[in-house]
């Protein structure tokens, strides 16, 4: 019985290895909370954009189920320069939208300090996301913390972003607006 379970045990462990070797990206879900202060004839007003408004600022219309995901390349995590990372939009259809990286979409990393403590990995960063699809552009930038383990298929790990730069959003604001927030990355999973 105890052989009988080790071994099928290890038969799974070698199975997940080679699905997870096999993949070519690692998807996670992104969750984005955005304020950009708008300023119009002297008076400034806070905008919110959540995850959804800016999934329906991409698409030009809602997306029932819609989800905002960071596709980024299996394998050993970058630690600097650009990430080679893109952005994706599913919706209950399936994938709605795929934004390119680097022309639409750039997530860069300046540069990092990164501890082990066992079969954790934690990476903090100064981070950048360049955005420039449908009606929503901003260059955002700020500190990072990303956590992988052992068994993490790809990317760096979950992370957390604040955030801080200028957005402009088409037929809202007045130009290059400052804007701040938070950027947060569920942990990777290999891209189904």
């Amino acid at each position: 019985m105890k052989n009988g379970m080790k071994a099928g045990i290890i038969g799974l462990i070698a199975f997940l290895a080679i699905v997870i070797s096999n993949a070519q990206n690692v998807v996670q879900s992104l969750s984005i909370s955005l304020t950009v202060y708008n300023e119009t004839n002297g008076i400034v007003r806070p905008i919110h954009l959540s995850t959804a408004s800016i999934i329906k600022l991409f698409a030009s219309t809602n997306v029932p189920g819609g989800k905002l995901w960071l596709v980024s390349p299996a394998g050993p995590p970058a630690t600097q320069d650009n990430l080679g990372a893109s952005l994706r939009i599913t919706g209950n259809g399936g994938i709605v939208i795929d934004i390119s990286s680097p022309v639409s979409f750039n997530l860069f990393q300046d540069f990092s300090a990164v501890t082990q403590t066992g079969s954790r990995t934690m990476t903090y960063a100064l981070n950048r996301f360049s955005i420039d699809f449908g009606g929503f552009h901003a260059e955002l930038q700020g500190l990072s913390t990303w956590s992988a383990n052992a068994t993490t298929p790809g990317g760096e790990g979950a992370f957390h972003s604040t955030v801080n730069g200028e957005c402009v959003i088409d037929g809202v604001t007045t130009g290059n607006t400052p804007c701040s927030g938070s950027i947060t990355g569920s942990a990777p999973k290999p891209e189904s």
